[in-house]
């Protein structure tokens, strides 16, 4: 989808691109190029869908499971309770670790964490919130 809201819509059979409104379908363009077709890349999109943040163990092991279009996952993570004078978010990358149950052994802190996955477009949204580590649920 380009700055104006079309699609450009095209295949590897040919080196021809057909711009398309997609509020209405209509064809706003077709345009030929002298591209070799198999080297036309299109961008692709952030995933639009959020993971669900599973907490388990007392909040010692969390986990969650992957959605389309994530090339991996980030694990964002601030002190709880979060400070009133203010502190820190946090994150790191997980990679493609998805439907696997890390578990951490924190002490007596905690950790606000939330993930978001993201692929080479950008960042889908956020999962749910979940409290890691020693806290009162």
């Amino acid at each position: 989808v380009d700055e104006n809201g079309y699609l450009w819509v095209g295949d590897s059979t040919d080196a021809k691109i057909v711009i398309v409104n997609p509020a209405d379908n209509s064809i706003v363009a077709n345009v030929n190029t002298d591209l070799d077709p198999q080297c036309i890349a299109f961008a692709e999109t952030p995933p639009d869908e959020a993971p669900v943040l599973k907490i388990q163990e007392n909040g010692s092991t969390f986990s969650w499971k992957g959605v389309p279009d994530a090339d991996g996952y980030r694990l964002y993570f601030a002190p709880y309770p979060y400070p009133a004078s203010g502190g820190y978010i946090a994150s790191i990358d997980m990679g493609d670790m998805a439907g696997t149950s890390l578990r951490f052994s924190l002490g007596n802190k905690a950790f606000y964490i939330a993930i978001r996955p993201y692929n080479a477009a950008g960042e889908g949204p956020w999962s749910n919130i979940g409290i890691i580590g020693n806290h009162n649920p």
